[in-house]
């Protein structure tokens, strides 16, 4: 099966909308004393969870503890699976990964916030492309 195909089969899973966004983030895997500071990170995002690229090797089925910094409140917190971790093709400096993960906990208060962000970015962007 080719990484496009595999790709397109794991996007077909997905059953809420995603957003491309930059976003302070941090994640640490369970077990892991020291939590690590925000860094400005490309995040595809969605209420059910969310894809990056990081250095880390992480496995499929790693638990995660996730802090995604919106641009106003307190930061989103949540307990995260990892569902995929595929190397990313581009060259760079440093072997990287792309990795998905699945929410397991996100309580309403944040998934209301998480949401109002998305349905924001997605309506600014729909109106920017009606402006051009």
């Amino acid at each position: 099966m080719s990484h496009n195909l595999a790709v397109n089969a794991y996007e077909e899973k997905r059953d809420s909308f995603r957003i491309n966004t930059v976003l302070p983030m941090t994640f640490r895997l369970e077990g892991e004393a020291a939590q690590p500071l925000p860094t400005p990170t490309p995040i595809n995002l969605s209420l059910g969870g969310a894809g990056f690229l990081t250095e880390r090797n992480l496995a499929p089925g790693d638990s995660l503890s996730l802090a995604i910094f919106l641009p106003s409140g307190p930061p989103i917190l949540a307990q995260a699976k990892v569902v995929r971790s595929v190397p990313f093709d581009e060259p760079r400096t440093e072997p990287t990964y792309q990795i998905g993960l699945q929410f397991l906990t996100l309580d309403e208060r944040n998934r209301e916030r998480l949401n109002k962000y998305i349905f924001t970015l997605q309506v600014e962007r729909r109106r920017t492309r009606c402006e051009v």
